[in-house]
């Protein structure tokens, strides 16, 4: 499984250019859509409670991401010390067709166990410099 990555500040940044209000509804929404973060509920980000959870039926479920503090690169600020969203990469069709999936999902749905050996040995040649 892939992870991916999405700085509070540019979905901050994203919500407020589109006239969004700043939720956690909306975030959310921008992290599933724009973002590419599957919603699967594996535990590994912790459990939802009733200051996390947007709908009371969540509330003791897994939660399908995590968030982390630490400085990184945005896309629209350069580096901060700040708030950065952690997830699973979605795999579904409307990601891989409309979306921006990474190569790594690619690869992971394509499943050509050739084209993959060629790839993985291709990124372990070094150019001569």
């Amino acid at each position: 499984m892939a992870y991916v990555h999405a700085s509070k500040a540019d979905i901050e940044h994203l919500l407020t250019v589109g006239g969004y209000e700043v939720s956690k509804e909306n975030i959310e929404s921008c992290l599933h859509g724009v973002f590419g973060f599957s919603k699967q509920r594996n535990g590994e980000f912790g459990v939802e409670d009733a200051e996390s959870s947007l709908r009371p039926e969540d509330i003791g479920k897994n939660r399908w991401y995590g968030c982390e503090s630490l400085q990184h690169k945005t896309q629209f600020s350069g580096v901060v010390l700040g708030e950065r969203y952690v997830g699973y990469e979605r795999k579904d069709e409307v990601w891989i067709e409309h979306g921006n999936p990474s190569e790594v999902v690619l690869l992971e749905i394509r499943n050509d166990p050739s084209y993959n050996f060629e790839l993985s040995q291709l990124s372990k040649r070094r150019s001569i410099s």
